[in-house]
C-alpha cells in the first residue's frame, strides 16, 4: 500500500517498486483443461471454487486477467501520473533533506575542487597574456633593430642553354625564363657560376614583368652555363 496515496491500496509508489506478474499463454492440453475446468466453474456460479482453482494454480492464474490485475495496474498509473503532476518538486525536496552528510561533505569538495581549478586557470591565463604581451614587445624591438637590414627571401642556380637564346633588335642575345616569386620590384644579386667566369659575356639580367627574367648576353653563349642569385628586400 502506498504510504504517500493511502487511497491507492494497490500500488506501494512511490516508497517501493511494486512485483509485476508476468502473463503466460496456454502451451498444452493441461492448460487448456485447467482453463476450461475455470470456466465451467464460473459459468455455473461456482464463484468460490473457481478462485479456489485460481490460487491452487499459479500457472492458470498466469494465464487469467481478472479485475484485480487491472485494478492494480490502474493505481500504479494512478500513482505514477500523480507524483509527476503534484507531488514531484515535494518529493526531490524531501530527498534532499535526507541526503546523507557525507554525501553532502563530497558535493561540496567538488564543488571546492572546482573553484579552485577554475581560479589557476584564470591566474594561468593572466600569466600567458603577460607573457604573450612580452613577447610582441620584444619582437617589436628585434624588428626596430633589423629596419634598413638586407634580407634574401630566396637563392639558388639558373640553369640556360645556348638554344634557349635569340637575337635581339640590338644585336645582342636575350632568354626569357619563367621565374616564380619574381616580382619588377624585386631586388636580384647574381653572378656567373665560377667555372663559366670569362666564358660567358652577360650584360645583365631584368625583370620585364613579374614572374618573368630576361638575361642578356653580349654575344652567343657557347655552352650551358648557370648563374647564382638571390632575391633580396630591405626591412622596413
Amino acid at each position: 500500500m502506498s504510504e504517500t496515496y493511502t487511497d491507492l491500496n494497490l500500488t506501494n509508489f512511490p516508497q517501493a517498486v511494486d512485483a509485476q506478474s508476468v502473463m503466460q499463454d496456454p502451451s498444452s492440453v493441461e492448460d487448456m483443461e485447467a482453463i476450461a475446468q475455470y470456466q465451467e466453474a464460473m459459468q455455473s456460479g461456482d464463484i468460490q471454487g473457481a478462485l479456489l482453482m485460481l490460487a491452487s494454480n499459479e500457472k492458470l492464474a498466469s494465464m487469467c486477467l481478472n479485475a484485480i490485475k487491472f485494478n492494480r495496474h490502474e493505481h500504479m498509473i494512478i500513482a505514477l501520473e500523480r507524483m509527476f503532476l503534484e507531488d514531484i518538486e515535494t518529493y526531490i525536496a524531501a530527498c534532499r533533506e535526507a541526503a546523507s552528510p557525507e554525501l553532502t561533505a563530497e558535493i561540496n569538495n567538488i564543488k571546492n575542487t572546482a573553484d579552485s581549478a577554475m581560479s589557476k586557470a584564470n591566474s594561468l591565463e593572466k600569466s600567458f597574456s603577460l607573457y604573450k604581451d612580452q613577447v610582441s614587445m620584444s619582437f617589436s624591438g628585434v624588428n626596430q633593430k633589423m629596419k634598413g637590414m638586407v634580407r634574401v627571401e630566396s637563392s639558388g642556380i639558373i640553369l640556360l642553354r645556348p638554344d634557349a637564346f635569340s637575337q635581339n633588335e640590338d644585336g645582342m642575345y636575350e632568354a626569357t625564363i619563367s621565374f616564380k616569386n619574381l616580382t619588377t620590384k624585386s631586388r636580384m644579386c647574381w653572378s656567373l657560376t665560377d667555372e663559366y667566369v670569362g666564358k660567358v659575356m652577360i650584360a645583365g639580367l631584368k625583370c620585364v614583368s613579374d614572374g618573368k627574367l630576361t638575361v642578356v648576353c653580349l654575344t652567343l653563349p657557347d655552352d650551358t652555363f648557370t648563374i647564382e642569385y638571390s632575391i633580396e628586400s630591405v626591412v622596413k
